[in-house]
């Protein structure tokens, strides 16, 4: 459907565009991350640290095997992104990230349109993941420090090294929280911006210059998908 376009979408849709190119690096939110991070009470130092010990080797290690998966190049490129897509999944919930960015438009969106948007959402996410992490590759993510906010949700703040690669360092701090089925990383922020706040805001805009459907944004995210992994060289995965 063709028309005139506001100066509200062409705001939208260059925001959009800007989104896509800094990108989503890890992420599936399930609760805001707004605050700044506050360490827990001195009274609760002995838990603190048992918790950040082990949700900083949860941190270090899988976001390592991310790296590991990148580097190995004596498999085809269609294998390895299938390889780091499961890897990616299972560190994360990117079914939650969905269901926060889509904000205010979630409830009022129906259960199959939300499924399709869910599957171009995570293909687009898991193609975005894989461009950045894929600039670093034959490097090491070093876990720094963390802070616990409270019992069960954790930052944990980390270095991405460039050296090798010619990229600058990049700081990244990765949100997680304790899930029944153990830690799960669910924000991500990156030179000072908390990835799924910025992402909400960019697509309730959309969404609600679309008059509330989320068709538009289906279609803008599976285009996406593709358009990064063939400019990165990239094969795509589908299902």
């Amino acid at each position: 459907m063709t028309g005139p376009v506001s100066g509200r979408q062409t705001r939208a849709s260059a925001q959009f565009a800007k989104l896509s190119i800094f990108g989503l690096l890890v992420a599936a939110i399930a609760l805001p991350a707004t605050a700044a991070p506050k360490p827990a009470p001195p009274a609760a130092a002995a838990t603190r640290t048992a918790e950040q010990t082990e949700v900083e080797a949860y941190i270090r290690t899988n976001s390592n095997r991310l790296m590991t998966v990148l580097s190995d190049r004596s498999v085809s490129s269609e294998v390895r992104s299938k390889a780091f897509n499961e890897a990616m999944e299972s560190f994360t919930d990117v079914r939650a990230v969905g269901r926060f960015v889509l904000g205010r438009y979630t409830a009022s969106t129906s259960p199959e349109a939300f499924e399709r948007f869910s599957v171009a959402f995570r293909d687009y996410a898991l193609a975005v993941y894989e461009v950045r992490f894929d600039k670093y590759r034959g490097e090491r993510i070093a876990v720094t420090n963390s802070v616990v906010r409270k019992p069960g949700d954790v930052i944990v703040n980390s270095m991405v090294q460039g050296r090798a690669n010619g990229e600058p360092d990049l700081p990244v701090a990765w949100r997680v929280l304790k899930r029944s089925n153990g830690w799960r990383v669910v924000d991500v922020e990156v030179f000072g911006i908390w990835l799924g706040i910025e992402q909400r805001a960019q697509f309730e805009s959309l969404v609600q210059n679309a008059n509330g459907s989320v068709e538009p944004l289906i279609e803008r995210l599976s285009r996406r998908a593709v358009e990064l992994k063939a400019d990165a060289g990239l094969k795509t995965q589908k299902g």
